[in-house]
């Protein structure tokens, strides 16, 4: 489906404002009392309206992923590369530069290569503080345990292949604690009018997630529908089965083809309970306790990542890898042009079969000797009358010139030139470097402001999966020791969370490096950040280390007291500077 048709399905020609009344087929607003035959009838209409729109995906997404692999010339209905016939090494494998890789695996490691760190802040009392801390520990663990940095990748990998990258947060019964995890794109099902927003949740009627369990499990599940999911798989249970998930923001059910497995609020939200209680005359008194949640609204559990979408779908109108589509196939197309060239100006042989007295198989086995360097004896006649060497025209200059002004334009789009790569060119200066690679950082670096969204999603998930489902307080490891989380004192003491902006801009290492140094040179800087910044292992022992060094309380070595100043500098005024009370402390 081309995109102009794609824009009259999702909002159609026109202005918002040319017409007034129903725009949409109508729909009964349901919830988890709609009677299960409502739903599959809804679910029925969901896919019907979804249906084209994957298709098209679907075609959009397999290109680039044979792309991204190197299968690039088998494509063509698809817009792969026009009357070229693929070059071979001769042993199966076409012959291509292949560019999407090297950039979309340059691109990964650049927009994920600092981790946002959640900045948590409470109320103004020192109790507030303490909880915000304890927060914050609470997520740094969650953080490492769910390993959000390696996972990250995979999201942006799962981006650029998939037009849109998902993650999913929940409740794993295995381990007892919270999950988080990057799901295939083409796993879901989206309302074609549906949108995300810039922090990456999804606005939309609906989303269905389909996904695959062993029968015995989905029958443990939900027991009340095992004879159905018996029935689908002939009583074999261990047979792998597809069903669908469907999330609103109130409400999650599960189906199997025509059949509703179960159905339920959104289990990741406390919801206001009625509770009733008996006085002693016999009377019944209902109170509503409102439940407590650190988001502002159930939200379905899931984060959205896209960059260059239009606002008019859930997914990315293109991106850099598919604008590249067309020059990834000129570059291939010059390789092969130059290949066969090159092989024709090699030179080959013109053979008389008559006056050499060789047969077919002995002229194509001399040609293949000649190419060798070896010799060849032939039957008979004259080998300078029945053999002639023939040699091939070289392709003018600009088939090369073309390639390389091709491969350029091609990290022009995606931000990834050779100096970004690592590599150097041979006419490169060290000014021209430092702007080509700031430039490219720049263009990276709106991946990363994106990038950052997420994270700030995702530490407030964090914490509201854990309001929901730690029964009781936890202890975690933290950074100075064991950390206990009890959700009862952000009652008392509400937290907000964010992330700084900005943490995710890519920045050249040597540059960050040389900053922290002579911010810990003026003394701006603690020693911990800045052995941090260093890659150092373990900075605060190595700050703690530092400072007994300074005092003198590593054996064998002498006392390094710093210096004030004016010591430094000779003179008699070494007058140690007075400090207000209130900056020390009461003593």
């Amino acid at each position: 489906m081309e995109w102009n048709k794609l824009y009259d399905f999702f909002i159609g020609r026109g202005s918002i404002e040319s017409k007034d009344g129903a725009v949409d087929s109508l729909e009964e607003a349901f919830d988890v009392k709609t009677s299960d035959a409502d739903l599959i009838a809804l679910k029925k209409e969901w896919m019907r309206e979804w249906s084209p729109v994957e298709s098209d995906l679907k075609s959009r997404r397999e290109t680039l992923r044979s792309y991204y692999l190197g299968d690039q010339y088998a494509n063509r209905s698809s817009g792969g590369p026009v009357a070229v016939t693929p070059p071979s090494n001769g042993k199966g494998r076409n012959l291509v530069d292949n560019r999407i890789y090297t950039s979309v695996e340059t691109v990964i490691p650049i927009a994920t290569r600092q981790q946002a760190m959640p900045l948590v802040k409470g109320d103004d009392t020192p109790e507030g503080q303490q909880v915000a801390d304890r927060v914050s520990e609470a997520i740094v663990y969650q953080q490492d345990r769910l390993r959000v940095r390696l996972k990250t990748k995979r999201l942006i990998r799962e981006w650029l292949l998939g037009l849109v990258g998902v993650v999913k947060y929940g409740w794993d019964r295995s381990s007892g604690d919270i999950a988080f995890d990057v799901v295939p794109a083409d796993r879901f099902i989206f309302d074609p009018r549906g949108y995300v927003e810039e922090g990456g949740r999804y606005r939309g009627r609906f989303l269905g997630e389909r996904r695959k369990d062993s029968a015995d499990v989905l029958a443990e599940r939900f027991p009340g529908s095992k004879a159905i999911i018996s029935d689908a798989v002939k009583g074999k249970m261990g047979t792998k089965i597809v069903y669908v998930e469907w999330w609103t923001d109130d409400m999650v059910f599960w189906t199997l083809s025509d059949d509703v497995l179960g159905k339920s609020r959104n289990p990741h939200w406390n919801w206001t309970e009625e509770v009733t209680e008996t006085d002693e005359y016999g009377e019944e008194t209902t109170e509503s306790l409102p439940g407590f949640n650190h988001l502002e609204e159930p939200q379905i559990p899931y984060s959205f990542f896209t960059v260059f979408d239009l606002g008019l779908a859930p997914f990315d109108a293109t991106n850099p890898l598919e604008q590249n589509l067309a020059m990834q196939d000129l570059i291939n197309k010059r390789l092969g042009q130059i290949d066969k060239n090159l092989d024709r100006v090699n030179g080959g042989l013109v053979v008389s079969l008559e006056k050499t007295g060789l047969t077919k198989e002995e002229a194509s086995e001399l040609g293949e000797s000649f190419r060798r360097g070896a010799t060849m004896a032939i039957s008979s006649g004259d080998a300078r009358e029945g053999v002639a060497a023939v040699q091939g025209v070289a392709l003018p200059g600009q088939a090369y010139e073309q390639l390389q002004d091709a491969r350029l334009e091609f990290d022009n789009v995606f931000g990834t030139h050779a100096t970004t790569r690592g590599e150097r060119g041979p006419s490169e200066t060290a000014t021209g470097r430092v702007l080509l690679k700031q430039g490219d950082e720049s263009r990276l670096g709106l991946i990363s402001d994106y990038l950052e969204q997420i994270y700030d999603r995702s530490y407030n998930w964090f914490l509201q999966l854990m309001l929901v489902h730690y029964a009781e307080a936890v202890v975690f490891p933290g950074s100075r020791g064991l950390v206990k989380f009890d959700s009862t004192e952000l009652a008392a003491h509400p937290v907000w969370i964010t992330v700084k902006e900005g943490s995710l801009v890519p920045r050249d290492d040597m540059s960050r490096r040389a900053e922290a140094m002579e911010l810990f040179g003026a003394g701006a800087l603690d020693p911990v950040t800045l052995f941090e910044i260093l890659d150092m292992g373990n900075p605060e022992e190595m700050a703690m280390r530092l400072a007994e060094w300074r005092a003198g309380q590593v054996p064998g070595m002498a006392p390094q007291m710093p210096q004030s100043p004016a010591e430094t500098a000779g003179g008699e005024a070494a007058i140690q500077p007075t400090i207000p009370s209130d900056v020390l402390g009461a003593s």
